[in-house]
C-alpha cells in the first residue's frame, strides 16, 4: 500500500517520469533444449551490446545466401518459447527466407535487466546482426509484432533501408500502455499508466510509416482495443501514402491478432514471393534422398504423384518426407499440395503417413469437405493453438459432445507481468457447421461433418468406417481406435425428411 501511494504522488509531481512496462517477461515456458523445437540447422546466436551484456537468439537458416528477416517481439514473447514461432520460422524458409529472432535483454534466452529504456538499442543491435548475416541491408526485412512494430520504427527512423516491412498489430508509443492497461486491469490503472509513464519509444510510428519506401505489409484491425479506431484509420492512411498494403482483420483484438502473427500470413507470403525465389535444384536432390524406401514406393517414377513431388520441391525445403508424400498424395496439384502441407506443419504426427493422410482426407458420404473452410476455420483457431500448442484441455469423445452442441468454450490461465489473467475463447459451432452444410442436408449429417472438421482444424486423425454409419476410428497414442457417432449425428428416417 506505501509502495503505491509513493508511486501516485511522484506520479502527480512530476507527470510522465516512468519507464513504462512495455517490456516484460516471457509468458510461454522456454524449453532446457530451446534448439529442439527447431530446424535441426538452427543455431545459437549472441550480439554484444553497449556495457558488456549480451542479447541472445537464435538463426534458422533456409537455403545458401538466403536473406534474412529480423523478427521484433512482441511484449512478452521469446524466440525459443513454445509454442511459438517454430512453424512461422519453417514457413519462411519454405520461402527462401532464413530467419533471426533474438530477445530483447531481461527476457527469455538475453540476461540482464528488463528496462524499455533499451528497446532501441536492442533493435539496433539485432539489425546490425541481421545485416551481417544477411550481407547487405537491403536483404533484410524487418518484421515486428506489437511492441515490435515500435523497435521497427526506432531502426526507421534512424535511416535503416530493409528489404522489406512486415508488421502485425502495429501500436503507438504514446497510449499503448494506458489503453493496455485499461483492458488488463482497469479505468484507474489506464488513468495511472497515462499519468505516470512517458513514451515506451521515442518514435511516432504513424509518421514513420507514411515516409517508408520499401515494400511494405502491415495487418491491423479496427477492433484493436490497444490502439483504437481512430488511430487504426491513422496507421491506414500512413500505410496506403507509402504505397503500402493493408490487411484488416476484421473484428480481432490485439491479443488475438498479435497471436495469429505466429505463423505468416496469405499476404505475407505473397509478398515475399514476388521478391525472392528460392534455389531449386538442390532441394530437389536433397529431398528426393530424405525419402525412405517406403515413401519411394508411393512415388513411382513417370507417375503425377512423382511430377507433384518434384514441383512441391521448389516450395518448401526437406526436413518432412511423410509430410510431404502425403500433401502430394492427396492433392491434385503442386499449389495444393503446398497448401495441405503447410497445415500438416502444424500436426503432431510428422512421420506417419497414416495420420497423415487421414488429417488430409476431406472424403465425405455426404460429399467432399471444403478444404479452403478449413483453411478460414485454421486463422480462426491459431490464436488458442498459439497459446495451447498441442496440449488441448479436452479429448476427442468430449468434441462429440461439442459438437452437438451451440458452442466449444476454452477456458485457460497465462501468467503475464506476474499477473495470472484468466483468458477464454469461444468457437462457435455454426462456423463449423455453417462451413461444411450443403443444401438438403440433415441436421444430424452436418453436426458429423462439423465434428469431423473440428477434428481437422485440432489436427486430431480420423476416418469414417466404410462398413459403417455408426462409427469411425481416431488415431491416438499411436494406434486407431474405434468410436461410435452419438445419436444426434445419425440420421434416422425422421430426420431425412
Amino acid at each position: 500500500m506505501l509502495r503505491s501511494l509513493l508511486l501516485l504522488v511522484l506520479a502527480l509531481l512530476a507527470p510522465g517520469c516512468l519507464a513504462p512496462p512495455a517490456v516484460v517477461a516471457n509468458i510461454r515456458p522456454i524449453p532446457k533444449e530451446p534448439l529442439a523445437s527447431f530446424p535441426p540447422d538452427t543455431r545459437a546466436i549472441t550480439i554484444p551490446i553497449e556495457g558488456g551484456a549480451e542479447l541472445h537468439g537464435l538463426f534458422v537458416p533456409s537455403d545458401p545466401g538466403a536473406p534474412v528477416v529480423l523478427h521484433l517481439l512482441e511484449a512478452g514473447a521469446s524466440a525459443a518459447d513454445l509454442p511459438g514461432h517454430q512453424l512461422l520460422v519453417e514457413e519462411l524458409a519454405d520461402l527462401g527466407y532464413a530467419s533471426l529472432l533474438v530477445d530483447y535483454e531481461g527476457v527469455g534466452l538475453s540476461p540482464g535487466e528488463r528496462d524499455v529504456d533499451h528497446l532501441e538499442r536492442d533493435a539496433r543491435a539485432a539489425w546490425s546482426a541481421a545485416v551481417q548475416l544477411a550481407g547487405d541491408s537491403e536483404r533484410v526485412v524487418l518484421r515486428g509484432t506489437s511492441i515490435g512494430t515500435l523497435a521497427v520504427g526506432t531502426l526507421l527512423h534512424e535511416g535503416a533501408h530493409p528489404m522489406a516491412v512486415v508488421l502485425v498489430a502495429p501500436v503507438r508509443a504514446d497510449t499503448v500502455v494506458p489503453r493496455a492497461a485499461a483492458v488488463l486491469y482497469s479505468f484507474v490503472a489506464s488513468w495511472f499508466a497515462e499519468l505516470a509513464f512517458r513514451r515506451v519509444a521515442p518514435v511516432d510510428l504513424t509518421a514513420e510509416l507514411a515516409r517508408v519506401r520499401a515494400p511494405l505489409l502491415v495487418a491491423g484491425s479496427h477492433a484493436d482495443e490497444f490502439v483504437g479506431a481512430e488511430h487504426v484509420a491513422r496507421f491506414e492512411r500512413s500505410v496506403r501514402a507509402a504505397g503500402g498494403r493493408w490487411f484488416e482483420s476484421k473484428g480481432t483484438t490485439h491479443i488475438l491478432l498479435a497471436a495469429q502473427s505466429l505463423r505468416s500470413l496469405a499476404e505475407e507470403r505473397e509478398l515475399l514471393r514476388s521478391l525472392h525465389a528460392p534455389t531449386v535444384e538442390p532441394r530437389r536432390t536433397e529431398l528426393l534422398a530424405s525419402l525412405s524406401d517406403e515413401l519411394h514406393a508411393r512415388l513411382p517414377e513417370g507417375s503425377g504423384e512423382r511430377a507433384r513431388f518434384e514441383e512441391l520441391s521448389r516450395r518448401v525445403r526437406p526436413g518432412h518426407p511423410a509430410l510431404d508424400v502425403a500433401a502430394v498424395l492427396c492433392s491434385r496439384d503442386a499449389t495444393e499440395a503446398a497448401r495441405r502441407r503447410r497445415y500438416l506443419l502444424g500436426s503432431k504426427h510428422d512421420g506417419n503417413l497414416d495420420a497423415l493422410s487421414a488429417l488430409l482426407d476431406l472424403e465425405d458420404r455426404a460429399g467432399p469437405i471444403s478444404f479452403a473452410k478449413l483453411e478460414e476455420l485454421l486463422v480462426s483457431f491459431s490464436p488458442i493453438q498459439s497459446t495451447l500448442g498441442s496440449d488441448l484441455p479436452f479429448d476427442v469423445d468430449q468434441l462429440l459432445a461439442a459438437a452437438c452442441m451451440e458452442k466449444l468454450h476454452f477456458e485457460f490461465h497465462v501468467l503475464q507481468a506476474d499477473k495470472t489473467l484468466d483468458l477464454e475463447f469461444t468457437l462457435p459451432m455454426k462456423a463449423f457447421e455453417g462451413a461444411c452444410a450443403e443444401p438438403g442436408m440433415s441436421p444430424p449429417t452436418v453436426r458429423r461433418r462439423a465434428f469431423r472438421l473440428l477434428c481437422k482444424v485440432l489436427a486430431i486423425p480420423e476416418r469414417p468406417l466404410a462398413s459403417s454409419d455408426t462409427t469411425f476410428e481416431v488415431f491416438q497414442h499411436g494406434r486407431w481406435i474405434e468410436k461410435h457417432y452419438p445419436s444426434a449425428m445419425l440420421d434416422t428416417p425422421a430426420t431425412r425428411n
